[in-house]
């Protein structure tokens, strides 16, 4: 980084690095010399432990010199935008420490001098690996979730408050005569169903994401494909997180035969119950 900024005209006051010392959080502060360079004036405990800075002989050192690469990269550009903005700065950076991998949030802020121009910048990081390894715990229960309803049998639709389907397995598409599960995606689930179903959807999708208790007895409703005959399943619903969002997964079960052979016995009983009814005299 390159400019026309002189030397600091003030050195970092000892005051203010042994506060920074009581911090928990890496904190590095550096000076800017002419011509733009950046050079550490103070780095906590912190920084070190954490190997913000690699090396305990910071002092009066030029930061490419004791920082990680990566991170001093984002310094630099970081530093540029501070100046840009002549506000504080903040972003995210990935930096490999030692060879282990780390999430920071790193927040530069510039000091100015009396002649208005910059003579400090302090960079303070605040660690988020928690939260990028909680994501990626996620994002990896997520594709266990998918390969597992994926490879399902029977068909299972992942339904948003509003009825939207979230996912859909190639089960699910095939009930419904799509050839693509993804051609589904964001599709209203109310478009598929008969209105003259017994219990509606909606009141049904409703009732899974108030209750307290999960209640994972049958409901029978009857889908109704774009091409081909309806489709009568016998569906289980259970509230679950998804996406970030509360949401329904629906497991059904095509029971259209079942329904269609147990009509045809009740037929074939009524027919042989009016048969053997004896003959009445007039």
């Amino acid at each position: 980084m390159r400019s026309s900024l002189p030397a600091p005209t003030a050195t970092f006051p000892t005051a203010m690095e042994a506060l920074l010392q009581a911090s928990a959080h890496p904190i590095v502060v550096f000076e800017v010399h002419e011509g733009g360079e950046l050079v550490v004036a103070c780095a906590n405990r912190a920084a070190l432990t954490h190997g913000r800075v690699l090396d305990s002989s910071w002092k009066d050192r030029p930061a490419h010199e004791v920082l990680p690469q990566d991170s001093f990269e984002a310094l630099e550009d970081g530093y540029r935008e501070c100046l840009r903005l002549g506000i504080p700065h903040a972003y995210e950076e990935f930096v490999v420490v030692r060879g282990e991998e780390t999430w920071w949030m790193t927040t530069l802020a510039p000091l100015f001098g009396e002649d208005g121009l910059p003579c400090h910048l302090v960079a303070t990081h605040l660690p988020v690996d928690f939260v990028r390894t909680t994501e990626e715990a996620l994002r990896r229960s997520e594709r266990s979730f998918k390969s597992l309803i994926d490879g399902s049998p029977d068909p299972i639709l992942v339904l948003r408050q509003d009825g939207s389907i979230a996912y859909s397995n190639q089960a699910a598409s095939r009930l419904m005569r799509v050839a693509d599960p993804s051609a589904l995606l964001n599709r209203s689930v109310h478009d598929f169903v008969a209105t003259t179903s017994a219990r509606p959807l909606s009141t049904l999708l409703g009732n899974v994401l108030s209750s307290t208790a999960p209640d994972t007895r049958p409901v029978e409703q009857v889908f109704c494909p774009e091409i081909g005959e309806p489709v009568t399943v016998e569906a289980v619903l259970m509230r679950l997180a998804y996406d970030g969002a509360s949401c329904v997964l629906v497991a059904a079960r095509d029971v259209t035969e079942v329904r269609a052979m147990q009509l045809r016995l009740a037929a074939n009983d009524l027919s042989l119950i009016h048969i053997s009814e004896p003959t009445r005299p007039y």
